[in-house]
């Protein structure tokens, strides 16, 4: 238990520098050390879980998926070549596809594990969301400031960019449920998590926390008794449109955030349904029977399109075939059936929630299963750290070695 303690402290302290490496002093190697060490302590947990403990619905559909998915990428690791993005202007490694999957696929596994042995509390957790939470407001200025010296330098009068490093914020978003005593804290929190959502002009982003905040007032409200529930629903429905009001005078008076709305009105996607007709072109033009079912290959989606898909669905179509997408499809279901089963734990019930529409909404438009730079791989490790801590304190367990100590002790 002891040394498990340990390694716990050594992994979260991973991702912790992992999250302020690149805005502090980027280093290659350093950056691909952490890489490497967590996609590794992943993947021995994951070993170790199915060795040891009874899988929860969630886990056996993840590793139905991540089982898969890794054939694809063991394959290319070993016979597959480089590929060249275009849009990224370098050359992709072989080992990053299995690297990128089982760090945003199955990290939540240690954490289940440390909260299972009870490694990881309400207390430590709620450290590690102020580290978390400062690290992503580390990030946005530092990545603002460097936009800002890049249009200055590019003489442009710009001030205002879209910033997506904001993800961060929403992976933790959930994690405000921890101060459920605090109510008034919680609503500060969501107050500020907002605040960044709108000056981040992530349209994604901003969508997807609307709803999540909608939920998790919803679910404050829930842990009220019938008389103070309409007092808080009142002060409330107060907050959101103040949230509103909020949004309107930005808007007003940012005419980046309103172009943004505008482009979102037009159907402006920011060329990801360039990139959805390009794939689907070639599917249609150049699928065989044999494709349909399986794909071309992990990392084909860079041989096709001069960037990634930037839609989970219609890369796992390309790259592994309708059984891929039934695979993944698989994944959803065994996630959201778990969510559903967290009903009886009002909080978990709204995190996991949560958690579902946040990582569901990456997959239309963004990249959930697959990070490829740096910001997307940290926010997948915020959200794994999350979702593996709710889960573990809805559904914990003793492993079959605890059983055994257990056991022998009576």
């Amino acid at each position: 238990m002891r040394i498990a303690s340990i390694f716990s402290y050594i992994y979260f302290f991973a991702w912790i520098f992992l999250s302020f490496l690149p805005y502090v002093y980027y280093s290659t190697k350093v950056y691909v050390v952490l890489l490497t060490f967590l996609s590794i302590s992943a993947v021995a947990y994951t070993f170790y879980l199915i060795g040891n403990y009874k899988l929860i619905p969630f886990f056996k559909c993840l590793f139905v998926f991540v089982g898969f998915l890794s054939i694809y990428g063991l394959w290319h690791w070993i016979a597959g070549e480089r590929l060249f993005w275009i849009g990224g202007d370098f050359f992709v490694e072989k080992n990053r596809y299995l690297m990128w999957l089982s760090i945003s696929m199955l990290s939540v596994v240690p954490v289940y594990i440390f909260t299972c042995r009870g490694v990881l509390n309400d207390f430590r957790m709620k450290i590690l969301f102020f580290f978390m939470f400062a690290a992503s407001i580390f990030a946005f200025h530092v990545t603002y400031q460097q936009m800002l010296l890049e249009a200055t330098i590019l003489g442009t009068k710009q001030e205002e960019f879209t910033i997506t490093v904001v993800y961060f914020f929403l992976s933790i978003l959930p994690l405000i449920f921890l101060f459920k005593k605090h109510v008034f804290l919680q609503f500060v929190l969501i107050s500020i998590f907002f605040f960044f959502f709108i000056m981040s002009a992530k349209r994604g982003v901003i969508l997807l926390g609307s709803i999540c905040i909608i939920f998790m007032i919803w679910g404050i409200l829930s842990n009220f008794s019938v008389k103070k529930k309409m007092l808080f629903f009142f002060l409330s429905l107060f907050f959101l449109v103040g949230l509103f009001k909020f949004t309107m005078i930005q808007m007003e008076n940012s005419p980046y955030l309103m172009m943004r709305y505008e482009d979102t009105l037009e159907g402006n996607t920011s060329q990801r349904d360039v990139f959805i007709a390009v794939i689907l072109d070639y599917i249609d033009k150049n699928f065989s029977i044999k494709n349909f079912f399986f794909g071309i290959g992990a990392q084909e989606t860079l041989s096709v399109n001069y960037s990634f898909a930037h839609n989970d669905w219609i890369a796992i179509l390309l790259e592994q075939g309708f059984l891929g997408l039934l695979s993944y499809l698989i994944f959803w279901i065994g996630f959201i059936y778990t969510w559903i089963k967290s009903w009886k734990y009002k909080n978990s019930f709204v995190v996991i929630g949560s958690l579902v529409v946040i990582g569901f909404g990456k997959t239309m438009f963004s990249m959930f299963y697959l990070p490829v730079v740096e910001g997307m791989i940290i926010s997948s490790g915020f959200f794994s750290i999350v979702l593996g801590y709710y889960l573990g304190i809805t559904f914990p367990q003793y492993s079959s070695d605890e059983i055994r100590a257990i056991n022998s002790c009576n």
